[in-house]
């Protein structure tokens, strides 16, 4: 059985570039308020995340805020709830 250790992979490879060449530009543009990056877990959202970070240089300048979603019952009824929602509204109390 072999074993793969999940951290980011900050190592620049080909693979990326199309990735990083889209974030910097979303970076750079000024009419961009947020920007998302979605996939599945262990898909290499935190590897181009911290990849860029080490390219650009920016470490010092970058506030890292992770926000992930499960689905829960609420205590309410069996509506679903977003667990990052209650996250984000008892940070903003």
């Amino acid at each position: 059985m072999e074993f793969k250790n999940l951290v980011p992979n900050t190592e620049e490879d080909i693979k990326k570039k199309p990735f990083l060449d889209a974030l910097k530009w979303a970076i750079s543009n000024d009419e961009n308020k947020n920007i998302a990056i979605t996939g599945s877990y262990g898909s290499g959202k935190s590897s181009i995340i911290e990849t860029f970070i080490k390219k650009e240089k920016i470490e010092k300048e970058t506030a890292k805020i992770s926000i992930t979603t499960f689905n829960k019952e609420s205590k309410k009824g069996n509506e679903a709830r977003n667990s990052s929602d209650t996250a984000l509204e008892d940070i903003l109390e």
